[in-house]
């Protein structure tokens, strides 16, 4: 895992979804393939996760259910992930 991934969990982890989003957002244009859809799952988790917070509840259940269709692939590890946490 590299410093911008790693950034990006940290932001999260202190719940500033937005930043998350900027973070993981400038190394997912640069990707391809599967590390691009499991990037677009994590984006997706800091929206839901950001409208969640401002009691935005259709827009976070819309945003956690694209997370889940992109991130379910990559289940039980990916990246050093645990994705089934």
């Amino acid at each position: 895992m590299e410093g911008l991934f790693i950034r990006g969990i940290e932001e999260f982890n202190r719940r500033q979804f937005f930043e998350a989003h900027d973070t993981w957002e400038e190394e997912w244009r640069e990707m391809s393939g599967a590390n691009k859809i499991f990037y677009q799952g994590l984006i997706h988790t800091t929206v839901g996760f950001y409208h969640l917070s401002n009691k935005n509840y259709r827009g976070a259940g819309s945003q956690l259910g694209k997370a889940v269709s992109k991130l379910e692939q990559f289940l039980p590890f990916f990246l050093g992930v645990n994705t089934l946490a």
